[in-house]
């Protein structure tokens, strides 16, 4: 699936319903080499970050978790 999504006003990003209907509401956003991923929260996103890390080359899992972990505590 592609869609092309716009940033509004509020500097939001609006998704498909039908999108958000098959993904849900609550996304991680992993920003690596120029590419930015958008991945369901799963219920434990560590262990999903971790799988995603072994992927990435230049950058571990450790260093995303500690991205993630900062990120939750700026929102919080």
């Amino acid at each position: 699936m592609r869609e092309v999504s716009r940033i509004d006003s509020k500097r939001r990003i609006v998704l498909p319903k039908d999108f958000i209907d098959e993904h849900g509401e609550e996304f991680i956003i992993i920003k690596v080499n120029g590419e930015i991923i958008l991945k369901p929260l799963p219920k434990d996103p560590i262990a999903v970050l971790k799988e995603e890390g072994k992927k990435l080359k230049g950058v571990s899992w450790q260093q995303i978790r500690r991205d993630f972990e900062e990120e939750l505590r700026k929102r919080t």
